[in-house]
């Protein structure tokens, strides 16, 4: 590869795609095509960021003048800058290239794909006299690395030939991909880090021949396709920028530069539009385009420079437009787009916030947009879309109150950008935002969260506690495949523990006798390799076939070692690690103090103080062994206790594999293996087989819990401004005397929760102690700062203890059972198990025959009821269990059943705090939105709203919101549908065939139909006109912001229109609704019909308001149906024989759906008429599409009335006005102002001597303006708390209108209408939706002197009525 000395430096270009090994030697390897002349060295001049050609046009991939240059063939010029620095000819010296990565300059510059013929670049060298050839990289290209086929090295190769340029393109793994990781042996393989490579073999085999690498690919990844484009078209690559001139027009000299038109959004727009116009799966991308409408994302924040993520988060909405809606609402939780958009990308817990010294809640965003807008709206409804109502208030009955949002932003914390990789468009050094989010555990909220039902997040789970025993060798167990990694990715692990070959690891036989063995090495045959699947669901009981193996001596399995089995001459000979993921299961919150154990995280120093404890549940596989000599518990001198490494007499191990869990009975038999006995150990310092134990201050996140035989009180912290409870732990004391938890459950915590109350479930008991002295007051409890810390008393009990007489049908199970067990047929053989014949309809009764209980009228707490949920034909397996919490002596024995709630239960462990457990949190806070009862009927009529009906009938929602829930549309004895609930096909097939909506005589109803949207009036304009580009470089792109609607640039998470818009006028004095007609205002109305006139004459061009690019400096065309200077033209042609009457039922057909009305008609063909007489057909036609796309027929679905008899009559407005003029402007940021940023109290001595500012800065956090930089105004005459407030910084302007009297702060008004208290029904759905709000601030006519008028037109009416003339 020729390599041109530059003033003693090298230039290194290289495509090792190509060998040009000889080149000086062999005159016939002297390339003489694609040969691009460069004439001269001395144009490259050295520059500070390299070399650069000092003639010609600058081109390079992203627009970064740091980037690796492109040539192509069909450049003329070029300019090239920051060429690489030296580089020996082992390639050991760093080129530029590599210092800009290091420095986030440059991102996956992936350009060794040589999908073009090579180009060369031919420069004379004055120094040799001689020819020198550079070899360029013609294009920068991505692939296809998908979940069905996912690159086998991960990319590795890639990185390899790109010497390390380009990063590893092994996709992280993520719920949506998983089932299709696969396991790598190329040596090349690379891992899903941040890396840039990362060959992950075994450091115990010193010549490891294949790596062991698992390699994913991304839902629906899409490469380029430049290699069967050599037009460069647009449509077919994501991040190129390309020049091509008009074949067709003189001198060739028409320069499209798409990227000076943004190019990246082109992309977008282009690949929508190319899709909507040309697809032939038209019904999908409708479906697609209405989902993406209630599930919007916003105008980019990039500067519109990258496509790739856009049209993967638009594709979510392709791929599952027939799929079911739960997909969906998963895939855009996860995804990147939505996390910015709705904030909750980096969300933090509270205890992360104030472990970082702060304390600041979790962002609520996406929490109440997620229920508000995509999936059970603001109020209940019922199956027809009506208003659930109060039966004592009569009023509608709020979905979710303020306590449920910050209940659900709980949810929602702990979501992280994936990591960077190749194969996609680089956002620069944050990532590509193409990937899926990640959970990180730090950032999580980890504990209980309240559901809008009345009830928990994980009600009708399994406890954990009641795990069977041998769980991972259970029907259902899944495993997923690590490769060579021996850590998990799911659990906690020591971070010692990777390529440690001193840790104890779990290793299965491989001699035959283990099915675990055979099911996760899933060799073809016997004695063949094993291809080690990259996940492995068990699909029976594994049986124990010995008494000795692995399996039969733990509880459960964190990572186990599966061996190939075969010789290592095959070369196969890596071992391979699977990770155990245990299936969900929630924990008790409060822990019974009879059997609760304190546990403990890090060392015991010689002072005997334990710095780590809390609470665990003995029956969990929470900690690990501790192991002391007979007799420590009178010993007052005893030795360090501890089991460890034989260290004098100190035994040896007592775990199977190190981090091993067991139950603490498990714990205790395993000391008693080793002559020892469980204990609470005085001191600790070495590490065992179990754990390593480090330093106390590393607490819980650098430690493993080991049990004690100590005991633990669990109580409840009750929140004096709230009656929320937090949990505080109360284990015994140390040798040393003291009580040191870790800070989530001390008296500091603050870690509060919704509780469900025995006697109020919507509120709190009157009797809570609300401040210091009322908590001091009762005898087991303490005061703390913010909370009443108070003694608990935990009871389990049964619920039904008859079935033949507490039991009248199924829904007392589902209402009354809330704790879930898990499948008796799974888990259990048919002798652990009795089914009872209790005569329940629909209901399958299972007693352990361990329990007591023998027949249906003697039922214990450990029965079992399998029954289905009508409503979301979900299977559950209910245990026949209730859990209470009891505060102690909190009201007083007469009433003290008020102080008792429901036992919250939780999917994180407190002691084990595991990324599983935190996906399945999230999974069932998406489970509880979609299966909510309102949750068909919402979707139903916003489903129906973008498919031509803004008002429905209840009876067509309610016949729409059934065929979701089934998941079945039956018609004609065809049933369309999976049979499941949530199908979005049912859901369509019964929008589209429903009498309703084939009926004609509904299209006579003034109040059926709907406006046509901007969009779909133009694409369906476009395609029934047959439109086509011409050009193949051109991209379909419409300016459509300027109708009012565009495919990803929707103004806020509302959309473009609110599905309860009421249209001033009769629409909306009639209580109907007309969503579309929220963007139809003069300007958006006049220049979608400029446009679509101007198409009909000049063809597709930006010219007089055109769809088209600028066509720079070759100017308009003026004279009617020149398109010779357009992008492309409207091809429709009725046949030559056609009359006019055969081209206006055309028309009428393709554009208004045969609704054109008899006098339309005629006005047209009066008109068009003279043209098609005179022989001017084209003409003819060309005047018959502008007056049919101008009827009301084209622009509306359902009656059109004529409305010419009437005559609009404008009065008053005609007196001479007697005051100058006065203009009124009315700022409205929607959603886009931080008021507690816009006026800040700025006193440090406000009413009562409190320090305002400094409540306000520790409530903002690190967006609190410092208050040095406030704008300071004087509020002494307001009666306001303070006498002084701040304005922000950048509002200069404010402050002096404030000061001249110009202007006023009305503050802590909202859109109350009224005054309220806490105690009024100030917790409706209306003050916590945006949308609502807005409206309101629009109307703000609180006594409804004027109803329906908005704001601003009041306001002038009283500045009219006082003399102003007004505008």
């Amino acid at each position: 590869k020729k390599k041109p000395n530059v003033n003693n430096k090298v230039v290194y270009l290289d495509n090792p795609k190509v060998d040009l090994t000889g080149i000086d030697t062999d005159p016939t390897l002297v390339p003489t095509t694609n040969v691009l002349d460069i004439s001269d060295m001395s144009l490259l001049v050295s520059t500070n960021n390299g070399y650069e050609f000092t003639t010609g046009q600058y081109w390079s991939e992203f627009n970064r003048p740091d980037d690796e240059f492109l040539l192509n063939q069909d450049v003329t010029s070029l300019q090239c800058t920051d060429l690489p620095n030296v580089r020996t000819a082992a390639h050991t010296t760093p080129s530029q290239l590599d210092t800009a990565i290091t420095n986030g300059k440059i991102t996956d510059t992936q350009h060794t794909q040589n999908v073009f013929p090579p180009v060369f670049g031919k420069v004379y060298n004055t120094a040799t006299t001689q020819f020198d050839y550079f070899l360029f990289s013609p294009v920068a290209s991505v692939g296809d690395n998908t979940v069905e086929d996912p690159w086998i090295d991960g990319g590795g190769q890639t990185v390899t030939e790109s010497d390390g340029i380009t990063f590893c393109s092994n996709v992280p793994r993520s719920p949506f991909n998983q089932q299709g990781c696969r396991l790598s042996r190329e040596p090349t393989a690379c891992a899903a880090l941040a890396t840039k490579i990362s060959i992950q073999e075994d450091s115990t085999d010193p010549n490891p021949t294949g790596a062991g690498v698992v390699v994913c690919g991304a839902v629906g990844e899409v490469g380029s396709d430049i290699a069967n484009d050599p037009t460069m078209d647009v449509t077919n690559s994501f991040d190129i920028r390309f020049e091509r001139a008009h074949d067709d027009i003189p001198n060739n000299d028409l320069d499209i530069n798409i990227h000076h038109e943004n190019v990246y959004r082109s992309y977008r727009s282009t690949i929508w539009s190319t899709h909507a116009l040309y697809g032939d799966d038209q019904l999908r991308q409708r479906v697609a385009f209405a989902l993406h409408q209630i599930i919007p994302i916003g105008q980019p924040e990039d500067g519109d420079a990258h496509a790739e993520a856009w049209l993967q988060y638009y594709d979510v909405f392709v791929r599952n437009a027939f799929g079911n809606y739960r997909d969906v609402l998963k895939e855009i939780s996860f995804n990147e787009l939505m996390s910015r958009f709705l904030s909750f990308v980096n969300n933090q817990s509270l205890q992360r916030s104030i472990n970082r010294g702060a304390e600041n809640f979790p962002d609520e965003n996406y929490a109440r947009e997620i229920m508000q807008l995509f999936s059970v709206g603001l109020f209940e409804l019922n199956m027809d879309g009506s208003l659930v109502l109060d039966s004592q208030t009569g009023k509608p009955i709020p979905t979710y109150n303020s306590d449920d949002i910050m209940s659900f932003a709980r949810a929602w914390t702990g979501f992280s950008y994936s990591k960077l990789r190749g194969n996609q468009e680089a956002w620069g050094k944050w990532g590509p935002f193409g990937d899926t989010l990640v959970l990180n555990r730090d950032s999580r909220d980890w504990f209980p969260k309240s559901n809008l039902l009345g009830g928990y997040i994980g009600d009708r789970y399994p406890l954990c506690r009641d795990l069977p025993a041998k769980h991972f060798l259970k029907k259902g167990a899944v495993y997923r495949l690590l490769g060579s990694r021996s850590s998990p990715e799911l659990q906690r692990y020591d971070e010692e523990w990777e390529g440690n070959a001193t840790k104890l690891e779990l290793t299965l036989d491989n001699s035959g006798s283990s099915a675990l063995y055979a099911a996760l090495c899933a060799a073809p045959s016997s004695g063949a390799a094993c291809t080690y699947p990259g996940y492995v669901t068990l699909d029976q009981n594994l049986a124990l076939t010995t008494t000795t193996g692995v399996e039969q001596s733990v509880d459960t399995i964190r990572t186990v070692k599966v061996p190939d089995g075969v010789s290592a001459s095959n070369g196969l000979n890596i071992p391979i690690y699977y990770e155990y993921v245990r299936p969900a299961c929630v924990e008790s919150t409060f822990l019974d103090t009879n059997t609760a154990k304190k546990v403990n995280a890090g060392r015991i120093f010689s002072n005997n103080i334990m710095y780590n404890t809390m609470c665990a549940d003995p029956r969990t596989e929470a900690a690990t062994p501790i192991c002391c000599d007979t007799g420590w518990e009178t010993d007052p001198t005893p030795p360090h206790q501890l089991t460890g490494p034989s260290v004098g007499s100190y035994p040896t191990g007592t775990c199977e594999y190190h981090a091993e869990r067991r139950t603490f009975d498990s714990a205790s038999l395993q000391c008693n293996a080793v002559g020892q006995e469980q204990c609470h150990p005085r001191r600790l310092y070495y590490e065992s087989d179990c754990a390593t134990y480090r330093d106390f201050s590393r607490g819980m996140v650098g430690n493993f819990f080991h049990w004690t035989t100590a005991g633990c009180m669990t109580r409840a912290k009750i929140s004096y401004e709230t009656g929320q409870i937090a949990r505080v732990d109360n284990p015994d004391p140390d040798v040393a005397g003291e009580r040191n938890r870790v800070t989530i459950v001390d008296d500091t915590t603050m870690n509060y929760f919704k509780v469900v109350w025995q006697n109020d479930n919507n509120g709190k008991p009157s009797g809570l102690p609300y401040n210091n002295a009322t908590c001091s007051a009762i005898s087991t409890c303490y005061a703390h700062t913010d909370g009443c810390i108070c003694d608990t008393q935990i009871t389990d009990s049964a619920v039904f203890t008859d079935a033949t007489t507490d039991i009248t049908s199924k829904a007392d199970i589902l209402n009354r059972l809330h704790i879930g067990a898990f499948s008796p047929t799974d888990v259990l053989s048919d002798d652990e198990m009795v089914v009872l014949e209790c005569g329940i309809t629909d209901v399958v009764v299972y007693k352990p025959t361990a329990a007591t209980a023998t027949t249906c009228s003697n039922l214990s707490s450990d029965t079992i009821f399998t029954v289905v949920d009508d409503h979301t034909g979900v299977t559950h397996h209910l245990k026949n269990l209730q859990s209470t919490v009891k505060i102690l002596n909190i009201i007083g024995a007469a009433a003290d059943d008020d102080a008792i709630f429901r036992n919250p239960v939780q999917f994180i462990s407190l002691v084990e705090p595991d990324l599983r457990d935190m996906y399945y949190e999230t999974d069932a806070v998406i489970d509880h939105l979609f299966h909510h009862p309102s949750h068909p009927p919402f979707l139903a009529l916003r489903m129906l709203q973008r498919f031509g009906v803004s008002n429905p009938s209840p009876g067509y929602i309610e016949r729409v919101a059934t065929a979701y829930k089934e998941g079945t549309f039956n018609n004609n004895n065809n049933s369309i549908g999976s049979g499941n609930y949530g199908d979005l096909s049912a859901m369509v097939a019964a929008i589209l065939m429903d009498r309703e909506t084939r009926s004609v005589s509904l299209d006579a109803d003034p109040f059926h139909g709907q406006l046509r949207e901007p969009l779909l009036k133009l694409t369906s304009f476009f395609r029934s006109m047959g439109a086509q580009y011409e050009i193949a470089d051109s991209a379909q792109k419409f300016q459509l912001l300027e109708i009012g609607q565009d495919v990803y640039r929707s103004p806020s998470v509302f959309s473009f229109f609110l599905p309860e818009f009421q249209p001033s006028g009769k629409i909306g004095e009639s209580g109907l609704v007309g969503p579309e007609a929220m963007v139809l205002t003069g300007s958006t109305i006049t220049r979608l019909l400029d446009g679509m006139l101007s198409t009909t004459k000049f063809g597709i061009t930006r010219c007089h308001n055109g769809w088209g690019f600028s066509l720079g400096r070759h100017g308009c065309p003026n004279v009617s149906g020149d398109t010779s200077l357009s992008e492309g033209k409207l091809n429709y042609a009725p046949p030559s024989a056609a009359s006019i009457d055969d081209i206006l039922d055309d028309l009428s057909l393709v554009l208004t759906a045969n609704r054109l009305s008899a006098n339309n008609r005629a006005i047209i063909k009066s008109v068009v008429g003279d043209y098609f007489e005179w022989g001017d057909v084209p003409k003819a036609i060309l005047v018959a599409q502008q007056l049919v796309c101008m009827t009301p027929e084209f622009h509306t679905w359902g009656a059109v009335h004529d409305k010419s008899v009437y005559e609009q009559e404008i009065v008053g407005y005609t007196e001479q006005s007697t005051h100058t003029y006065k203009a009124v402007v009315y700022v409205f940021l929607n959603g886009g102002m931080d008021s507690f940023n816009l006026l800040v109290p700025n006193d440090n001595n406000c009413v009562g001597g409190k320090d305002m500012y400094q409540e306000y800065a520790n409530i903002r956090g690190v967006v609190a303006i410092p208050q040095n930089d406030l704008l300071t105004i004087d509020a002494t005459s307001s009666n306001q708390v303070c006498n002084t407030f701040g304005v922000h910084p950048d509002l200069p302007f404010v402050q002096s209108l404030y000061n001249s009297n110009d202007a006023i702060f009305f503050a802590n008004t909202g859109m109350l209408n009224e005054p309220l208290t806490k105690n009024d029904d100030w917790e409706n759905g209306m003050l916590f939706a945006h949308n609502h709000m807005t409206r309101e601030n629009w109307l703000n006519d609180p006594f409804i002197a004027h109803k329906g008028s908005g704001v601003g037109g009041r306001i002038m009416d009283m500045l009219r009525k006082n003399g102003y003339q007004t505008a």
